[in-house]
């Protein structure tokens, strides 16, 4: 299960106030920002709750939510301190830094599409960059293009500078979606999609697509695009349930939805195993302005502040985001720990990342994939022995964070 790392935190000394401090702050500023971006009045002792939180409570709430750009347009005059709104306006600055850098980057693919006659569906974040909606943050570019175009598209982004990251899987591969990220100095990396887990066939999918004001560029159909939303934020990255800039995101697109495209998702979501966790999602995102929504996912939050304070631990970022799967697994207790158990066998299609097991599996297959299995055993044994017991600390502070009247 890939996991992308959080935006950078802001802190940029060493923090402080002890891991498990902060993380107890970051859950109250989740609270308070609850109420602060349903437009509710915020409690008078969850307001000095907030008051009192450090610069590094501030730096890994905003890091791992990712949500200083909205938060900056709801917050009214007074209502941060002083060391909060420093924070605060340091991520927004780098958030939208990285908002201009992809409308940047969307322009010239629309400029592409028009004089190659290209079709290129705009993805999730990007969608909203190039859609008119207030911006959010994003971490990377994602475009949806039909299969046969998808070298040309990348061929394109590497004529520009951009450089191959992994080797790229064949269009009809049935177990990648897109092909290796290109990357670029001072620019954010773009995965070019030929498909989207869970849509196909993908050609119905791009024949749904409707115009962005950056033409011609497109977006999904609104139904298509909640949903993917859905799936991406459920299902497929765990530790985004309930992710304040992800419901943002989900917001914009229900408004987008007519009645019978919110029909439309409700009989998916009606379909898929992580039913109850969508359903919960959507629930969240739907809540009328004025009172604050219930907070199902605060222990998922508690288990991706921890992380986040841990991150400087791990000298790799693929054992972080083992440690992230793991530990959001254990927290989603929806039977994701015996799927991501269920990824370890080595499919034949897919080459080792690693470049040692990668040339063994080319010289002698049957050994290379068993030593794959092997390293996956071991890697993932490593993140459950870990996340095991920040899973439990972070049911606790969940449960200490609680409002009383819950």
């Amino acid at each position: 299960m890939a996991t992308e790392a959080a935006a950078p935190l802001a802190e940029g000394t060493k923090p402080p106030l002890p891991a498990r401090q902060r993380c107890a702050e970051a859950l109250v500023l989740r609270r308070w920002a609850l109420h602060v971006l349903w437009d509710a009045p915020v409690p008078p002792a969850l307001a000095a709750a907030a008051e009192a939180c450090s610069p590094g409570g501030w730096a890994l709430f905003l890091g791992m939510e990712r949500c200083a750009l909205p938060l900056g347009r709801a917050v009214r005059p007074g209502q941060v301190p002083p060391h909060g709104a420093a924070v605060l306006e340091a991520s927004t600055l780098r958030e939208l830094q990285r908002v201009l850098g992809a409308r940047a980057q969307l322009r010239t693919f629309a400029a592409a599409a028009a004089e190659r006659g290209w079709t290129v569906v705009v993805l999730k974040g990007g969608a909203a960059v190039a859609g008119g909606s207030p911006p959010l943050d994003l971490v990377d570019v994602d475009v949806l293009v039909p299969r046969d175009t998808a070298g040309e598209v990348a061929g394109f982004l590497e004529g520009r500078g951009y450089d191959r990251h992994g080797h790229d899987p064949g269009v009809n591969s049935a177990s990648f979606w897109h092909l290796a990220a290109r990357t670029a100095p001072g620019a954010l990396m773009v995965e070019v999609h030929f498909t989207v887990q869970g849509f196909e066939p993908i050609e119905e999918t791009i024949a749904r697509a409707v115009p962005l004001p950056e033409r011609p560029l497109l977006r999904m159909a609104p139904a298509d695009e909640l949903w993917h939303l859905l799936l991406h934020g459920v299902s497929h990255h765990l530790n985004r349930r309930g992710n304040l800039r992800e419901l943002q995101l989900m917001k914009a697109a229900l408004a987008r939805c007519a009645p019978a495209d919110r029909a439309d998702v409700g009989a998916r979501v009606a379909a898929h195993r992580d039913a109850p966790a969508m359903r919960a999602v959507l629930r969240m995102a739907e809540w009328p302005n004025g009172t604050a929504p219930a907070d199902p996912f605060a222990s998922m939050a508690a288990g991706g502040y921890l992380a986040g304070a841990s991150r400087a631990l791990f000298a790799s970022r693929v054992l972080w985001s083992d440690l992230v799967d793991a530990l959001s697994a254990l927290l989603a207790r929806d039977g994701a720990t015996r799927r991501l158990w269920a990824t370890v066998p080595a499919r034949p299609d897919v080459e080792s990342a690693h470049p040692a097991i990668a040339r063994l599996e080319r010289a002698a297959p049957p050994v290379g994939r068993a030593a794959r299995v092997l390293q996956r055993v071991v890697r993932l044994s490593a993140s459950f022995a870990r996340a095991v017991p920040m899973a439990v600390r972070a049911r606790r502070l969940a449960d200490a964070s609680a409002p009383p009247s819950s």
